[in-house]
């Protein structure tokens, strides 16, 4: 069996690998300390400006990845009653949802969001992921 053939014999090694080492890098932060300073430096900014949505957005995604999933979740809520064209706010949700292991709600919510963005890179990632925890 040549190189390409064994390749071939790991079904989604390869993806998988990909998506561990873009996970990894996102998440780099929290690894070096700087993860709670952004936390704190985010929820000034909206102390400041409560309306500022991209702050919202980043500061659910480092709340989220920090395991403050409740939290996040109320951010990412409060970016779709501010601005509910805001796609990475359903995503980040969907996301969570996947966490806590509710992958039905979270298909359902990858899904709503094809439907309005079909060629949305993020939401086919993460329902692909969702799948392959179910076995689907």
């Amino acid at each position: 069996m040549n190189t390409r053939d064994s390749s071939l014999s790991c079904k989604g090694c390869f993806f998988r690998t990909c998506a561990i080492v873009i996970l990894l890098n996102s998440i780099s932060p929290c690894y070096s300390g700087e993860f709670d300073s952004e936390i704190k430096q985010y929820k000034q900014e909206l102390e400041m400006n409560p309306k500022n949505v991209a702050a919202m957005i980043e500061l659910a995604r480092r709340l989220s990845w920090s395991g403050e999933l409740e939290e996040a979740l109320r951010y990412y809520r409060k970016v779709l009653e501010l601005s509910p064209e805001y796609v990475e706010a359903e995503i980040g949700i969907a996301t969570i949802t996947s966490w806590q292991k509710k992958y039905s709600e979270s298909i359902r919510l990858f899904q709503k969001v094809l439907k309005k963005y079909p060629n949305n890179v993020d939401a086919l990632v993460g329902l692909g992921r969702v799948y392959s925890w179910t076995g689907d």
